[in-house]
């Protein structure tokens, strides 16, 4: 499946590599393939993974002390949310 459909995975694939630098405290890298697999998402119209990369990302920013990059971030989740309609998800994430 992945050889015929590489843009179906590539974006999963670079929020878990995103992942794997961010706790390995390769904090550079993680940032800029989170931002790899927002592009990806938003490219192939995945709104609910653009989501979950961008809360991901916003969560990073938040732990090392951005906020207010993380919330620009955290909208962007809420947007994406939003359009998905993952009502009941963004209910919960308010309720924070």
């Amino acid at each position: 499946w992945a050889k015929h459909s590489e843009w179906n995975f590539e974006n999963k694939l670079l929020l878990l590599e995103a992942e794997s630098h961010f706790s390995n405290y390769e904090y550079e890298s993680a940032e800029t393939t989170y931002l790899a697999s927002i592009d990806s998402a938003r490219r192939h119209k995945f709104v609910h993974e653009e989501g979950l990369a961008s809360d991901l990302l916003a969560s990073f920013f938040i732990d090392r002390g951005d906020v207010e990059k993380g919330i620009g971030y955290l909208q962007g989740a809420f947007s994406c949310y939003e359009k998905w309609g993952a009502f009941g998800l963004l209910k919960h994430l308010r309720g924070y």
